[in-house]
């Protein structure tokens, strides 16, 4: 059953969670996006599960304040461009000039302690997009940089989330390009530009979250998130030539655009990584390559606590076949072999170890992936 109405997760920010809301592809969920908002008048970080618009209007109405109203407005973009689920974490937040940085980037505490961006580590099981809006607003262009230079590097020691990357609203070309300089992440995407409706601009990312949540209920995480007309009558900011967008597109920009039929698309499907790394600079590949290994492991990890027997392997490779069948979907349907699983005892150091090794072929990536892992008793 869908549950409906606002859940408070955490408000000690030391709550449980459900079976029913952890995400991945033995779960049948993905694209689940993690809003981080920092708000004024909080003593310490709370986390929420939200499923409507109403649920984010009713924390818009519980404020005040300017600012904290318009932090919520941000993740009320999310349900008008028909997003159903997302949690919400709320960080304490001074307001003071000389501590901006260290309230956005806060600090690596003891687990269910960390403060700004290291709160993510908290929701590993529960959210696998990062959405931050607010980043775009309230830093410069050298805070914003380094500020995103940061979450990528979290990322890559969680190989988990999948980054959205917005711009300051006035950020012209030529800041973008030295932004973009020097820095690749494949676990992340970037959007531009802002969008408008009701008279107020918003940043991209909250509807860009609400997109990937439709692509992948209504298709399937392996298709990219894009060229499909976006809901919620958000206008971009800029109109483009096709000229134009070629020239963003090569800049690794996922563009918002406006097409003569009044649709709104996102035009555009590479991640922030190296035009060279071909397995990861299409989204649709490296989300699905993560979420993959994810499931491997999962798979694979129960299989530590048993004795390694000659049986072990089949046990395991009847499991892995098993997965593979059930998200056949996703692999390249022209491939001769869709997936491989081989599962071996081998001898490593005067220890036996069960090798794993897999490789699957997916849509727009240019040769097999191919994934090992060794499992010690």
């Amino acid at each position: 059953m869908q549950p409906h109405g606002l859940y408070n997760l955490t408000v000690d920010y030391s709550g449980t969670f459900s079976r029913n809301s952890r995400v991945g592809l033995r779960h049948g969920r993905t694209a689940v996006p993690l809003f981080l908002l920092y708000l004024k008048g909080l003593n310490s970080p709370q986390a929420f599960e939200l499923h409507t618009a109403q649920d984010a209007e009713m924390h818009l109405l519980q404020h005040t304040d300017p600012f904290n109203r318009r932090a919520w407005e941000m993740v009320g973009c999310f349900f008008q461009a028909e997003g159903s689920r997302a949690l919400v974490v709320a960080l304490p937040f001074t307001g003071k000039p000389s501590k901006l940085m260290a309230d956005m980037l806060g600090v690596d505490r003891a687990l269910g302690s960390q403060t700004g961006i290291y709160a993510i580590k908290r929701f590993v099981e529960h959210a696998d997009l990062i959405v931050v809006p607010q980043a775009a607003e309230l830093l410069s262009n050298s805070q914003h940089r380094r500020f995103y230079e940061e979450l990528f590097g979290l990322a890559r020691e969680l190989k988990h989330y999948f980054i959205l990357v917005d711009f300051p609203k006035t950020a012209e070309r030529q800041a973008i390009e030295h932004w973009l300089k020097n820095l690749e992440c494949s676990d992340a995407a970037a959007y531009f530009p802002w969008v408008w409706k009701n008279g107020r601009a918003y940043p991209p990312t909250p509807i860009v979250a609400a997109a990937y949540q439709v692509n992948d209920k209504e298709h399937s995480i392996h298709e990219l998130p894009a060229n499909r007309p976006l809901s919620g009558g958000f206008v971009p900011l800029l109109e483009h030539t096709p000229v134009r967008l070629h020239e963003l597109m090569d800049m690794r920009l996922n563009v918002l655009h406006r097409f003569p039929t009044g649709e709104v698309r996102i035009w555009g499907g590479n991640t922030l990584a190296d035009k060279l790394d071909f397995d990861g600079r299409f989204i649709s590949v490296r989300r699905t390559l993560v979420a993959l290994r994810e499931s491997i492991q999962q798979i694979c990890e129960p299989f530590v606590l048993e004795p390694i027997t000659s049986d072990l392997p089949q046990f395991i490779q009847a499991s892995l076949h098993s997965f593979f069948e059930s998200v056949r979907r996703l692999f390249d349907p022209d491939a001769k072999d869709a997936f491989v699983a081989e599962v071996d005892i081998v001898r490593k150091h005067g220890q036996d170890i069960v090798q794993v090794d897999v490789g699957f072929n997916l849509p727009y990536a240019m040769d097999q992936i191919r994934l090992s892992l060794g499992l010690e008793g």
